[in-house]
């Protein structure tokens, strides 16, 4: 899995429902 830089938890509900990519914010 590729890392990527911090973004804003908009970005993060942008994404596609199941993306790893929402694991990294984790609280």
């Amino acid at each position: 899995m590729k890392t990527i830089e911090k973004k804003t938890i908009a970005d993060y509900e942008a994404l596609p429902e199941g993306s790893p990519y929402q694991l990294i914010e984790g609280e």
